[in-house]
């Protein structure tokens, strides 16, 4: 139930500052000739002005003037010359008088009464925004809009709210019977499976829709890799749902996601038909943007595995690095010790002891792994990963957000040559 606190129906405070009082309150000269002339007694002028004040303010009569804070009333009359103001009004409280300004007042402000057509109006506006809103609170924030532009006398809340709540009703049963009559026969067969329980599974179709993605290890990409190719050939319906409103189609995946299979059982066929087929597109959607994300995080995981694997790889071999640059001092230090460019020759050649091949293949591995580049043990890790992300890249279809079409030319490429990577 949508509260009067969550719209724009006007509504007086408990509290109000001076500043308000001054701002809102403050009688006019017309005003104050309006009720010089349609009023006779101190009594009943001060009710009248009163009256006149709260309808500028929240655009209808209220109820009750026991439930307006004394303070406004006091300072209106005030403000107005008044004596006695609390006693007076007391005394207005059982005029008859009293219905007869409320038909002054509307006059005086040209104000059309709600009874003057206010309903079928506030009704044909609902109607309208119902096409493209869903929120009650929304609804009667529009109609309120648009019966305070055309001058309209509001009603009471609870005949916003009640007209705002039928409207909506009729208007979605509009887009329910509409979707039903253009889905056709044998999608309906196939719909109606989903709501059905096989005697040996625990759950139904309908629950399966909703399964989320899970964590994105191999196993469990694998598995919604299958779940969404199921919902692709589920996801008929996409073109039946082209022209509804985002805020309707949101509202019919939001109820879907809420019903289990008993309950979407029972409500009428036009609107579980609508359901259904709502929530297969939205989870449809859905699901590309899960496998996206399972497809980054799968990577992100398998780049941290490789960086570790290098940060490991240096720590083991870190000996190595010791004995090259041991290496690499004996030399300089014999270089350094003579001028003679044979005699370094020799001490060079002692130093290497016929294992030059050795060496250079330790310094190309040391350089191959001494800046942090973990990539070259990547391969290890997506080979036995491969086909599953070949199967992502097709499923994805990514493409370019720029004009740039190289990652697309790289990837299009990756699934041309897949058999031979």
């Amino acid at each position: 139930m949508t509260a009067i606190n969550e719209t724009a129906y006007p509504r007086i405070r408990s509290s109000i500052t001076e500043k308000e009082l001054v701002e809102i309150y403050t009688p006019e000269k017309e005003e104050l000739e309006f009720i010089n002339n349609n009023a006779k007694t101190e009594t009943s002028k001060l009710g009248l002005l009163v009256l006149l004040k709260l309808f500028q303010r929240l655009g209808y009569f209220p109820t009750s003037l026991n439930e307006i804070p004394p303070q406004i009333i006091e300072y209106i009359g005030i403000a107005a010359g008044f004596q006695d103001i609390q006693i007076n009004m007391q005394e207005y409280l059982k005029m008859k008088s009293r219905w007869v300004h409320t038909s002054l007042i509307r006059t005086f402000l040209n104000i059309k009464a709600y009874s003057n057509n206010g309903k079928e109006f506030m009704t044909e506006v609902m109607l309208k925004a119902c096409h493209t809103k869903d929120i009650i609170a929304d609804i009667i924030n529009l109609a309120i809009e648009e019966m305070v532009l055309h001058r309209y006398e509001l009603p009471a809340f609870s005949a916003f709210l009640r007209t705002a709540s039928d409207t909506r009703a009729a208007v979605n049963k509009m887009f329910y019977q509409n979707i039903y009559n253009q889905i056709g026969e044998s999608y309906k067969e196939s719909l109606k499976l989903l709501l059905k329980r096989e005697e040996s599974e625990s759950t139904s179709p309908w629950d399966k829709l909703k399964q989320d993605p899970g964590r994105p290890t191999v196993q469990q990409i694998k598995k919604f890799i299958h779940h969404v190719l199921w919902l692709q050939s589920l996801n008929k319906g996409n073109i039946i749902l082209d022209n509804i409103p985002e805020s309707k189609f949101k509202r019919f995946v939001e109820e879907a996601s809420s019903l289990n299979v008993s309950q979407i059982n029972e409500v009428s066929v036009h609107k579980r038909f609508t359901l259904i087929v709502s929530l297969i597109q939205a989870k449809t959607t859905q699901s590309f943007d899960d496998l996206a994300e399972m497809f980054i995080r799968r990577v992100r995981t398998l780049h941290n595995t490789a960086n570790k694997a290098l940060e490991e790889y240096q720590r083991s071999h870190q000996e190595i690095a010791e004995d090259l640059i041991e290496t690499l001092g004996k030399i300089a230090e014999n270089w350094a010790a003579t001028k003679d460019n044979e005699t370094r020759s020799k001490a060079v050649d002692n130093i290497f002891g016929g294992n030059e091949e050795e060496l250079q293949k330790k310094c190309a591995a040391y350089l191959a792994h001494s800046k942090n580049n973990y990539i070259l043990f990547l391969p290890q890790y997506y080979r036995n990963q491969k086909g599953m992300f070949f199967k992502l890249l097709e499923l994805l279809q990514l493409k370019s957000t720029s004009s740039d079409k190289r990652l697309e030319l790289a990837i299009e490429f990756l699934l041309k040559n897949k058999v031979t990577i």
